[in-house]
């Protein structure tokens, strides 16, 4: 099946089997992969039964292929790029790179992601910008910074009320105050257009398998190029080098790239899994995606609204993304409710609703009608 054939969402639908057994609204958590991208993790599997290390050179190639697309994706070069596990184990690399002081202070929000804030409290002292409404303005990030400010670091989308940051304004805010600024990708990055220069961003981490729609256990860090040479390397390895496959002679020399926190060898058949899910995303174009996904987004609202329920999300359009989270009684019983209709969502702050390109108008308008008979 190629994408750029296709002309509908629809068609696209084919490539989630799992449509057709749930009415899945649970990206925000772990998102379906499209068959293609099993297919490709599949090859890998029977190329390395097969050929093994005859086809290493192969692994390589596409290993630096996917790290074009990562950066075609946000608009960063591939020497920003880095391969890692996870968002927590990238943002874990800035934080414990970055040279901070016991005094110094992290400018945080108290709806952050735990992955966002564990890595800084063991770092340096945080403080916590308190929300408002299910939002994190900048007015108030701008309170929290002093002299002793070394870093904001913030999720593009907040995972339980699905506020979307204003990353442009935020950027120009730390680079005016020459503070660090660092994102978590992972709500965000594969359903909404995101561009690290134009938003000045230092360092972002983000994971694979939400809305990219790759397997678990592989990511990327951005570090742009600036930053690269005065971030620490926190783990090395024999692939941190220059001349990695120079094995004879021990040259500690970090490689110029991104590349340097990479110590180690890759877990390929997860990239060859990431890229096959980029390339459905580049196919589409990322510009497209968010358009559905945010229409998506209106539907439920237009819905929920209807139906009188209490939604924590922010309404305001600027501030909206994949996520919607609504409060209910008993939203355990509701939650198992919907289970058993075949609609998969999750409970966070309130019922979480996360719909990617891969649902359509039909699945909002069965979970709302669930809803309605539920709620009554």
């Amino acid at each position: 099946m190629t994408f750029s054939r296709l002309k509908s969402f629809e068609e696209i639908r084919e490539e989630f089997p799992a449509l057709k057994k749930w009415y899945y609204f649970d990206t925000a958590a772990t998102g379906l992969m499209p068959r293609r991208a099993a297919e490709a993790i599949n090859a890998w599997l029977e190329d390395h039964l097969l050929n093994s290390e005859v086809s290493y050179s192969s692994w390589l190639r596409e290993v630096e292929r996917v790290r074009g697309k990562i950066a075609e994706l946000i608009n960063a070069s591939p020497r920003e790029i880095a391969f890692v596990k996870n968002t927590s184990e990238g943002l874990s690399f800035i934080a414990s790179g970055l040279d901070l002081k016991r005094d110094d202070n992290v400018v945080l929000n108290d709806l952050e992601f735990p992955a966002n804030v564990y890595p800084w409290i063991n770092r340096a002292r945080v403080k916590f910008v308190k929300s408002r409404d299910g939002k994190v303005l900048i007015d108030d990030i701008e309170r929290a910074i002093d002299e002793k400010t070394k870093v904001v670091a913030i999720s593009s989308v907040q995972f339980s009320t699905g506020f979307r940051a204003e990353l442009e304004e935020l950027g120009k805010l730390c680079k005016e105050r020459g503070i660090h600024f660092v994102v978590d990708g992972i709500q965000s990055i594969g359903a909404l257009d995101l561009d690290v220069k134009r938003c000045q961003i230092d360092f972002l981490a983000c994971g694979s398998h939400k809305w990219l729609m790759g397997p678990p256990g592989i990511g990327f860090l951005y570090v742009s190029n600036g930053m690269i040479g005065k971030l620490k390397v926190p783990e090395v390895g024999w692939k941190s080098v220059k001349e990695p496959f120079n094995f004879n002679e021990y040259r500690l020399e970090f490689d110029e790239t991104a590349r340097r926190f990479e110590c180690g060898s890759l877990p390929f058949p997860l990239i060859y899994g990431l890229g096959a899910s980029l390339d459905l995303i580049k196919d589409i174009g990322i510009h497209r995606v968010e358009r559905r996904v945010l229409r998506l987004t209106e539907l439920l609202i237009n819905g929920l609204v209807r139906l009188n329920v209490e939604i924590i999300s922010p309404l305001e359009e600027k501030y909206r993304s994949g996520i919607i989270s609504f409060k209910v009684r008993n939203q355990e019983k509701l939650l198992e409710g919907l289970r058993k209709n075949r609609i998969i969502a999750s409970i966070r702050k309130g019922i979480r609703i996360s719909a990617h390109l891969y649902n359509d108008e039909n699945d909002i308008e069965v979970l709302l009608k669930v809803l309605r008979n539920a709620i009554g």
